[in-house]
């Protein structure tokens, strides 16, 4: 997109989202001088080393026949059980987010983000643990990057954001306190997180700004 735009895209802002993140900061190397901030929200840019689940979820994705059925799974319970799949699926989800979540499973959807789940894990392992693999992109534009954590993220974990924190001295690393409203990971699918995520990420650019 920027590379498109025959270096008219200017002063650009890219905000990110778990995997996200990872996209904006290569976004950000490709063409730092166009891309003037980016803010990350939980920002999975590393794998987390510490986390069981994302340890199975690294194997399932790499066994196809595992995958596909899953996937067949989900196809059939979609047509005799709906019902069941409302509730594991999209349990405490605004009503926007359990329309959408409902229409997207499907036996193709579930192959394809397998498919991307198993790049991912690839392209972001960190075995050392250290944060070296995205270091490059943080340690020379830390300046104009922000990230912000909510509390409790297997994708993105806290002991990750104290890592960033020590490690890169320019990059602003916040984690969203506890408060009434819950911020999880999937903060989009509910309004009230949303809508206080979204005012960290106003405040983080401001305070980019600023500086």
């Amino acid at each position: 997109w920027f590379g498109g735009g025959g270096g008219t895209r200017q002063n650009s802002v890219v905000v990110g989202h778990s995997i996200g993140v990872e996209i904006a900061l290569r976004a950000m190397k490709q063409h730092p001088s166009q891309i003037t901030q980016v803010v990350g929200l939980m920002p999975f840019v590393l794998t987390n080393r510490k986390s069981v689940l994302q340890s199975f979820l690294s194997f399932l994705v790499r066994v196809r026949p595992l995958v596909l059925f899953v996937a067949g799974l989900v196809h059939v319970l979609k047509k005799i059980r709906p019902g069941f799949l409302r509730r594991v699926f999209t349990k405490g989800m605004d009503a926007c987010a359990t329309k959408n979540t409902l229409a997207w499973l499907r036996f193709g959807s579930v192959v394809n983000m397998a498919l991307m789940g198993r790049t991912e894990f690839v392209e972001l392992a960190d075995p050392r643990g250290d944060g070296d693999d995205c270091g490059g992109v943080l340690k020379q534009h830390g300046d104009k990057v922000s990230f912000l954590y909510c509390e409790d993220d297997h994708w993105a974990p806290t002991w990750q954001a104290s890592l960033f924190d020590q490690k890169y001295e320019n990059l602003a690393v916040s984690v969203e306190p506890s408060s009434d409203v819950k911020v999880e990971h999937a903060f989009v699918l509910l309004d009230e997180a949303a809508d206080l995520v979204a005012a960290r990420t106003a405040a983080c650019l401001l305070g980019r700004a600023v500086r």
